[in-house]
């Protein structure tokens, strides 16, 4: 996991908090940047709740169709992981809107141990993932 730094960042998130993951063993790497040279890329967006980024990071992201209490939207296209090119797509499925407006609509004067479980949805994580076509 590394800091994004300020050249690197996507400037329309606003934010410096942008990191790249490398997961994939340098070797593997390798051979995926082969393909990409050889057939092409894109980028598309990924979104899911905070919750689930600690397994997100430690394995990757995983089809769950074979786990169908562990999947949060469903799979409305069939089994696969979900990516989109629109970043407002994926932002969706990030958790992030109900707790941005409730911060909106919040009170002054309220009680800062609530403000901050209120904040708990006020943010979301995105993937931006390599994409090779098949």
């Amino acid at each position: 996991l590394s800091l994004l730094g300020p050249r690197q960042r996507l400037l329309a998130f606003n934010t410096p908090l942008q990191f790249v993951v490398h997961a994939e063993h340098p070797a593997k790497q390798q051979a995926f940047d082969a393909l990409c040279a050889k057939h092409g890329y894109f980028f598309a967006f990924h979104g899911s709740p905070h919750e689930n980024w600690h397994s997100i990071l430690r394995s990757g992201l995983q089809v769950m169709s074979a786990h169908p209490h562990m999947q949060l939207h469903g799979a409305a296209y069939g089994a696969g992981i979900y990516l989109s090119l629109l970043s407002s797509v994926s932002l969706a499925y990030s958790g992030v809107g109900a707790g941005a407006k409730r911060l909106q609509l919040g009170a002054q004067g309220t009680d800062p141990q609530a403000a901050d479980s209120e904040a708990e949805g006020a943010y979301g994580c995105l993937a931006v993932c390599q994409v090779r076509p098949a």
